[in-house]
């Protein structure tokens, strides 16, 4: 099985956090940070790399930091810039032993309806901001 991109599994890092984090909230913070947002590929290599490195979790259908990734995420959490903290992440990630994984078991539909509802809040936002006093 080929590795995942260390840029892509720190950017997808990026989007999990302490508390449960769904498909749709990985593919809104994704977009924010890089404005783009992940394939299939990406999310399900990514995710299972992640997991196999103890960095996050999976909880239902969400995933949540654990303990050792908080940690690693509060280790260059000083860094002011959002893409200086992906860098940091990616030479981290770059230096890490390779581990055993399987691949997050996402499937296309799932994906396309995490698009389909992030798609659908930002349409709701903007509608709403647009009718603002």
């Amino acid at each position: 099985m080929n590795l995942p991109d260390t840029k892509t599994c720190a950017w997808l890092f990026l989007t999990v956090s302490e508390q449960p984090t769904s498909l749709q909230q990985v593919i809104g913070t994704a977009d924010a940070i890089n404005h783009a947002i992940p394939m299939l590929d990406e999310l399900r290599m990514g995710l299972g790399w992640l997991q196999a490195q103890g960095l996050i979790e999976k909880q239902g259908e969400s995933w949540l930091l654990t303990k050792a990734g908080a940690a690693l995420r509060e280790s260059v959490s000083h860094k002011r810039k959002i893409l200086d903290v992906w860098d940091a992440m990616d030479a981290t990630f770059a230096r890490m032993p390779a581990v055993a994984f399987q691949p997050e078991d996402l499937s296309q539909a799932h994906l396309d309806a995490a698009c389909r509802a992030y798609v659908g809040s930002l349409q709701t936002s903007t509608l709403a901001y647009s009718q603002a006093p």
